[in-house]
């Protein structure tokens, strides 16, 4: 609350409290001290009048003591003097003779008819006196000795050891003697009687006990018979109220204006009450103004005291006529002999007069105190607020411009400096803070401008480096699709040299049958032919060898035969060779083709692997300018930042603005960071997948080339197998031509003449034909091994063929793999370029919103003074 005063008022306040703060802690000390005075007085005051009542209530205490010693000397004196009587008479003794008595319980007034023997003092009956004014022998010796003294003989009434009067001269309240009063052995209370009980164990009772009506104070002793029979007492004593002495003297005990001393018994009755005016009456039903039954306390309270102790009880009483109840203290004392309660008491305000005086005086001090003290406070007062006027202006003019800086927002307010004190220089201190919250503020406003221009290059930057993204993750799938294309064309060419190897091994076969063949072929030709010439030799010499030239004849047609179906098994062979050479030829066809297919789609690889590296260049060259202007953002958000907080209140707007685009700034630069990982990542999968796909290409260039010798080769076995295919069909015409001839000089053979020249014609043919078909067979001899040679070369080849095809697909296999990383690493750039497009989105908008922000103060251009305060 305080805080919310003005200036002004604090002042003032601050005076007047410098002024009262010392006077109310005077005042406050001096209350104090008045209050502990009175305290003090008070304690004093009570202290001293319960010393003066303790004292009094003790002086009564020790007057009862010795009166009760005075009193018990004498009635000792006064017993001896009854014992002594009676036994100068003659001693007590008993006639034979009954008496009747009617006893009467002095307590409970209850009569019971008795007959008792006569009691005698000497030879004299007592009697059953009454009256007064007839003397009765002892107890009227002693009355006349001492007026105040009674005195009484008792007589046992029966073996329980009640005693009746039968001489006395106590007064009946009727005026009589109280004989035939008997003292019971056991009180009406169930206790056994104090006085009967101590005579009965043969000792004397001294004490007070009751006597017909009242209090005494007494001494009994047992009378005995000759056989030492307790048969009666002796009594002696005085009623305590005769002890005027003492009564009197408690009458006279006076104790400030209106206290007094009191004496009570056990029961609550007044023993002596103030001017003997309430003396025996039974108070003990008394309440005080709150409804405690005091006396019973007080009562309680005295009789839980030892001898010679005090004791105290309060309690508000109001007499009648008072205005209102006043507290009384009593102090208690107990004298147990006598039963007597001693109580001095008084009105607790008559002990506290002087602290009462002390305190009226406190109370004008206090009262000046207070006056000067408030004319103080009214002059003090005055003087702090004239010199809060003084103080406060200035500040208040400062308070004023404060207050315009922050409803207008206007950083081109002045204050005037009026002085050179404190408040002078905090004038000047407030011109220069303004000063540089202008200077703050225009490195803020640029900070804000540089922020929007860097939020709107990384904008474009980023959303270019998400294109680059995207077009590298398109490249990326079609690269994963062509390398599946060439993993599916190795497997198509380690196929087609499969095949083809088969078809080599095949034809390599049918050309070792071929060559085996054409081995009897020309076995059988080289026969033939010595055969042809051994049948012309004999035809020439024919005329009765003639039938050895038929022999011969058969001999050749047989070996024809033979040859010729050696012929047919080479035609076979060849046929065989040529099918098998035709299906190598399509089988080596269909390899080059998917050997050129994967050379294409190994190229398209490459080209796409050197695509994605350049643009994995572009986008790290993107990234890394991004990450520069991430951090100039970052940087440029700190400073703002800090003007911020260098403005104060002014600058909260913005602080808040400025701190969340250095979190976008931090975002931007670590999703930048990220893509940069990934980039590094995905251009070390494309280097490794570049690397494969050029050992892929090296090796499918292997791969052609020996396909295209195999191919070559298959296609020079091809061409040769055709040779062979026709010189082993022109054998086989001239190899039945050479049969038939066979035929006929065995016709011809044995003829003469005519016929013997046209044998030796046939066989002159025949032996050309034969060596026509050894020259055939021979070529094809040497054609055959030629293909032979060809077919092992197709077949070592295509082995190698077959080996780089499968190193081929387990490349394929792995720039597979490397594609799909590759392609999940360009999804996560594309995804951490969004993400950086987003940020940067949110970026610029909170470089706008700075800007807004800024642009709401007043800066102006201070190269002059601004305005001015007054």
């Amino acid at each position: 609350m305080f805080r919310d005063l003005k200036l002004r008022t604090k002042i003032i306040l601050l005076g007047m409290s410098a002024t009262i703060l010392p006077v109310l802690i005077i005042g406050i000390f001096v209350a104090k001290a008045n209050v502990d005075m009175r305290d003090a007085a008070t304690e004093e005051s009570i202290k001293l009048a319960t010393t003066d009542l303790d004292h009094i209530a003790e002086g009564v205490y020790r007057m009862c003591e010795t009166q009760n010693d005075v009193l018990t000397k004498a009635l000792k004196s006064y017993l001896n003097i009854a014992r002594e009587t009676a036994e100068d008479l003659g001693g007590i003794s008993f006639a034979y003779e009954n008496v009747p008595w009617n006893a009467v319980n002095q307590y409970t007034q209850n009569s019971i008819p008795v007959e008792l023997p006569k009691m005698l003092v000497g030879n004299t009956w007592f009697g059953q006196i009454q009256d007064l004014g007839t003397a009765v022998p002892v107890v009227d010796r002693v009355k006349n000795l001492a007026e105040d003294v009674t005195c009484t003989v008792f007589q046992r009434m029966n073996a329980n050891g009640d005693m009746i009067r039968v001489a006395t001269n106590v007064i009946k309240s009727d005026g009589t003697r109280a004989i035939g009063t008997y003292i019971p052995r056991t009180n009406p209370d169930g206790k056994a009687n104090p006085v009967v009980s101590e005579v009965l164990r043969g000792q004397t009772f001294s004490g007070r006990a009751f006597v017909v009506d009242r209090w005494y104070l007494t001494s009994y002793e047992p009378i005995y018979n000759k056989d030492k029979y307790i048969v009666g007492m002796l009594y002696v004593g005085i009623p305590q109220e005769s002890v005027k002495s003492l009564r009197n003297a408690i009458y006279d005990i006076k104790i400030g204006d209106t206290g007094y001393l009191y004496v009570l018994d056990s029961k609550g009755h007044y023993v002596i009450s103030q001017d003997g005016t309430r003396d025996g009456e039974d108070i003990s039903q008394a309440k005080d103004t709150d409804g405690n039954l005091f006396i019973q306390d007080i009562v309680s309270t005295a009789l839980a005291l030892k001898p010679g102790e005090i004791g105290e009880i309060r309690y508000p009483w109001q007499n009648p006529g008072d205005p209102k109840p006043r507290m009384k203290v009593a102090r208690l004392m107990y004298f147990e002999p006598w039963d007597w309660v001693i109580g001095s008491g008084s009105y607790e305000e008559e002990f506290l007069e002087a602290a009462t005086r002390i305190q009226d005086l406190t109370l004008r001090a206090r009262i000046f105190l207070y006056s000067i003290a408030a004319i103080a406070v009214v002059v003090f007062g005055l003087l702090g607020t004239l010199m809060a006027r003084t103080i406060a202006r200035p500040i208040v003019n400062i308070a004023e411009a404060v207050n315009t800086v922050a409803r207008e927002r206007d950083l081109t307010v002045e204050v005037p400096v009026e002085s050179k004190d404190e408040v002078g220089v905090m004038a000047g201190e407030f011109n220069k803070m303004m000063k540089l919250l202008r200077e703050s503020f225009q490195l803020v406003t640029q900070a804000a401008q540089d922020v929007d221009l860097h939020a709107g290059d990384v904008a474009q930057r980023a959303s270019a480096n998400k294109d680059r993204a995207e077009q590298q993750a398109q490249q990326m799938q079609i690269m994963k699709e062509t390398v599946e294309a060439m993993r599916a064309t190795a497997a198509e060419v380690a196929g087609a040299s499969e095949a083809q190897r088969e078809a080599a091994d095949a034809s390599s076969g049918n050309v070792s049958n071929l060559m085996g063949s054409m081995a009897t072929v020309t076995e059988a030709s080289g026969s033939q032919v010595e055969e042809a010439a051994t049948a012309t030799d004999r035809v020439q010499a024919m005329g009765d060898t003639g039938a050895k030239v038929v022999e011969n004849a058969q001999q050749q047609g047989t070996q024809v035969v033979a040859v010729s179906q050696a012929v047919s098994r080479m035609e076979t062979a060849v046929n065989e060779l040529t099918n098998a050479t035709n299906s190598a030829m399509e089988f080596a066809s269909s390899a080059l083709q998917a050997v050129e297919e994967g050379t294409e789609s190994v190229e398209a690889t490459v080209e796409g692997m050197k695509a994605i590296s350049e643009s994995s260049e572009q986008i790290s060259e993107i990234i890394t300018v991004i990450t520069e202007i991430a951090e100039q953002t970052n940087l440029l958000s700190l400073n703002a930042a800090i003007e911020a907080a260098r403005a104060g209140a002014h600058g909260k707007g913005f602080a808040v603005v400025a701190d969340e685009v250095g979190k976008l700034a931090q975002r931007s630069s670590e999703a930048a960071k990220e893509i940069t990982q990934l980039i590094k990542d995905s251009t070390a999968r494309v280097s490794e997948g570049a690397q494969l796909s050029d050992r892929s290409r090296r090796a499918l260039e292997k791969i052609a080339a020996g396909g295209g010798t195999n191919m070559q080769a298959i296609q020079e076995i091809a061409r040769t197998a055709d040779n062979i295919a026709a010189g082993t069909r022109e054998v086989n015409t001239m190899m039945e031509d050479l049969n038939n001839l066979a035929r006929e000089i065995a016709d011809m053979a044995g003829q003469q003449g005519e016929r013997r020249a046209a044998a030796q014609a046939a066989l002159g043919a025949l032996v050309e034909k034969s060596n026509a078909i050894s020259e055939l067979i021979t070529q094809a001899n040497q054609g055959m091994t030629e293909i032979g040679g060809q077919m092992h070369g197709v077949v070592e080849r295509t082995h190698q063929m077959r080996e780089m095809t499968g190193a081929q697909a387990e490349r394929s296999q792995k720039l597979t793999e490397i594609t799909e990383v590759s392609a999940a690493a360009a999804m996560q750039t594309m995804e951490g370029a969004g993400t950086v497009v987003g940020i940067t989105g949110e970026l610029k908008t909170l470089s706008e919103a700075l800007s807004h922000q800024v642009n709401q103060f007043k800066v102006g251009n201070h190269s002059d003074s601004g305005r001015s305060q007054s």
